[in-house]
This record gives structure tokens, sequence and C-alpha cells, in this order.
């Protein structure tokens, strides 16, 4: 996580089961932090959209940045310090990955695989509580576990590692 390191991100597409509503009442419960919440409409669920963005323009201390293209997110995740996933179902989210790759830990009620507690990179949550709780760790904890969570990434998730380990498996099969 970067110095400059300050906000508590959220970004998905505003859908009912990302549960965005959960972002937006976790920025009431930590007023003294910097919330950011990313998200475009889906095509289904215009009033939806309109319903959460009009939540989140009333809390004081979320930003609420609607749709932004690919390099505008990656200038939030370069603020971040944070990420929170509030979806009750994911495949493998590129937002962890995006998240890792900076060193920020992800605190999300879905694990992938189990590598977010296998390898401690985040908090793995069941409901509101312990989000609160996932939360309250990770801004209390000093920035040590940065580089620690992006050598992670590079050690299992680094496209040229991956490529190298294909090519070793490759030259292990054309013998």
């Amino acid at each position: 996580v970067s110095s400059s390191a300050q906000t508590i991100l959220w970004v998905a597409t505003i859908k009912e089961w990302k549960r965005p509503e959960i972002f937006i009442r976790l920025a009431k419960m930590f007023p003294k932090e910097k919330f950011v919440m990313v998200g475009g409409m889906s095509k289904k669920s215009n009033e939806y959209y309109e319903k959460i963005k009009d939540m989140a323009l009333k809390v004081k201390n979320l930003e609420f940045r609607g749709y932004l293209n690919l390099e505008e997110v990656e200038e939030e995740f370069s603020r971040a310090k944070i990420f929170v996933n509030t979806s009750v179902q994911e495949g493998f989210p590129n937002t962890f990955l995006q998240s890792w790759r900076r060193g920020i830990p992800v605190v999300s009620y879905i694990d992938p695989d189990g590598i977010i507690e296998k390898e401690s990179l985040g908090h793995v949550v069941s409901h509101e509580k312990t989000m609160v709780d996932g939360l309250n760790h990770w801004l209390m904890n000093d920035q040590n576990y940065s580089q620690r969570i992006r050598n992670i990434f590079k050690t299992e998730f680094d496209v040229t590692k991956k490529t190298d380990q294909y090519q070793d498996v490759f030259k292990q099969l054309s013998k």
C-alpha cells in the first residue's frame, strides 16, 4: 500500500446480489475514514442503481464515483488502503488481483479457493459484524503486510511467472 493510500474502496457493477448497501452502512460506522464506491448500473437495474446512488450521496465520508473506465478504476486502487467485496457470490474477482498487486488487503464475504485465509491476503467474513471486525483489524495494522501481499501476488498470480510455469509443463510434455 502506498503512502498516499487513504481510502476504503468498493468496486463492482451495482446489482442487488453485490450488496452495495452493506458498504454504505460500513461507511456510516467508520465516519473518520474515507470510503469510495465505484460502480456502473447493470442493464436491468436502473432503479436499484439510483436507490444506491441516493443512499451513498447522503453519507458524508463516502464518495460515490459511479461508472469509471479501467484507467480511472486503477487510479482509485492506487489510493486505496483496503478493498471491500460485499458480494454473496463471485468467481475469482479481478478486483482481488488489482488489490493484491498493490499490497492492498481484501475484506470479503467470498474466498475463492480459500486463498485469502490461506495466504492472509485479507479478511473473510460471514456477516456485517465480522466485516466491521475485519476492517478494524486492517485499519489498526501497520503497513508491514503490504509487501508480503505483493510478494504473494507475484508468486501466485504474476503473468510472467505463470507463463514460465506453463512453458516448463509444455517442455516436459514434449519430451
